[in-house]
């Protein structure tokens, strides 16, 4: 399989259209500005100080204000849909956009530290 390489990062794989080879299908200035990769080979697959070719990590994972919603208590739900507290609100207004884990923690053990939420809740969430 033939790839497009910028800064050791796959950026376009070349495919041949079905029944033909890849020499009919691109011009060889084409070809020779590739790299052979493997067949398993993808999009953002990045070539390790190895030699090897390996997918890049997953993106950290982003919690949003339904995500945590989905995983607190009726009690807390009703608290959180409510707005009783001003701690919810300004987690709510951190949350404008989603957070990871290590910016949602934080947030988290607030409310937990406030009693808006239960330590069990907050586990849930992170799980």
């Amino acid at each position: 399989m033939k790839a497009f390489i910028v800064d050791n990062t796959i950026v376009e794989i070349l495919v041949p259209t079905a029944g033909f080879s890849i020499t009919d299908c691109y011009h060889g200035d084409i070809l020779d500005r590739c790299i052979d990769t493997p067949a398993n080979a993808q999009v953002g697959w990045v070539l390790n100080e190895e030699g090897d070719w390996v997918a890049p990590p997953a993106p950290p994972r982003r919690w949003s204000k339904d995500d945590i919603r989905a995983s607190l208590t009726l009690a807390e739900k009703v608290k959180w849909d409510n707005d009783s507290a001003p701690e919810i609100v300004t987690v709510k207004k951190e949350l404008e956009t989603p957070a990871t884990e290590e910016v949602l923690t934080p947030l988290l053990e607030f409310l937990v530290s406030t009693k808006v939420i239960a330590q069990s809740t907050m586990t849930a969430i992170l799980a």
